[in-house]
């Protein structure tokens, strides 16, 4: 998607705990001290554009520290569980994802993770596109990967859906139109955030900025290039 975006633009792209080697996540770590750490690493006031897990946090950097972030965008993103037994659930299945990242690395992961059918779309990428892809993941570590699964993770995040009417920057959801699940919960939150739109990306699934990024791109240069 980056290469999308005009050459002049000012990004910076920020590694999410766990998933570069220079941001180590802690054992001890908590969601919120992640959030508190990945805040120390951003200027005192941009524009935020997280997808997925990356959204979930940049929701949660917005609602703590909304004088930091100007406008926001969110990205296939989950406000948190409500129910107390199906958070348990989604904590025993991170755990079990952990696990399987230490038990068979990478190698093993992958392949598992990729038949989650919110990753459906991916199929239609190019060679290109799953060639570098395949280059980042290549890079994380499984021990530190875990950490995020457990740490990071839906079952771990607090739920942020009654803190949602907080939000005083402009916003925008973000998802892709055959991304059932994600889209109803789109569909949901622009009605509780207060200067939020919601835009559908066509043709595409839960992973937007792999299936579709020139649209994505598009949407980026609107939103946050404008002025």
């Amino acid at each position: 998607m980056l290469g999308h975006l005009p050459s002049d633009a000012e990004v910076l792209v920020a590694a999410l705990p766990g998933h570069d080697p220079g941001f180590p996540i802690s054992a001890e770590w908590r969601f919120h001290d992640a959030v508190e750490v990945l805040l120390q690493r951003l200027p005192p006031r941009f524009d935020l554009l997280g997808y997925s897990m990356g959204a979930r946090l940049a929701l949660a950097i917005a609602i703590a520290h909304p004088e930091r972030v100007h406008r926001l965008g969110l990205l296939g993103v989950h406000p948190g569980i409500e129910d107390a037994a199906e958070r348990a659930e989604r904590r025993a299945s991170d755990r079990r994802w952990a696990d399987l990242l230490r038990d068979r690395g990478l190698a093993g992961f992958f392949p598992s993770w990729d038949e989650n059918p919110l990753f459906g779309g991916r199929v239609n990428a190019s060679p290109e596109q799953h060639a570098a892809m395949s280059r980042w993941r290549a890079q994380h570590d499984p021990a530190q990967l875990a950490f995020a699964m457990e740490i990071l993770g839906l079952g771990a995040m607090p739920n942020f859906k009654p803190r949602l009417r907080e939000l005083s920057q402009e916003s925008q959801l973000i998802v892709g139109a055959l991304d059932s699940k994600f889209r109803e919960i789109a569909e949901e939150l622009v009605k509780l955030i207060p200067r939020a739109s919601l835009h559908v990306v066509p043709n595409a699934g839960h992973d937007v900025p792999f299936e579709a990024p020139t649209s994505l791109a598009a949407l980026t240069r609107e939103f946050y290039l404008r002025d």
